[in-house]
């Protein structure tokens, strides 16, 4: 369990942000806007798109049900999370 002192301070550097209910990401307080992509496991891009930070991003995707990666970068910074998107 982290002390209360090192979340503290971790919240004044970063901050956590939710994409499409999809991922939550921990970024840097600095970055203003972020790229988000949605790659399939082949490479294949379906979405790169640049947003304004929130803390709900909400992105429009049109892709099948799958594992997709998801990436989010300011040039600072990177960060990849791997997704299921899931259609009804």
């Amino acid at each position: 369990m982290e002390s209360n002192e090192v979340l503290k301070s971790r919240s004044k550097e970063s901050r956590v942000i939710n994409i499409n209910n999809l991922a939550t990401l921990e970024i840097p307080n600095h970055s203003t806007a972020l790229h988000i992509m949605i790659t399939d496991l082949m490479g294949r891009v379906f979405l790169n798109e640049k947003v304004q930070i929130l803390d709900f991003i909400e992105i429009s995707t049109v892709v099948q049900t799958g594992i997709y990666l998801l990436t989010a970068y300011d040039g600072q910074f990177t960060k990849t999370q791997k997704v299921f998107i899931q259609n009804y």
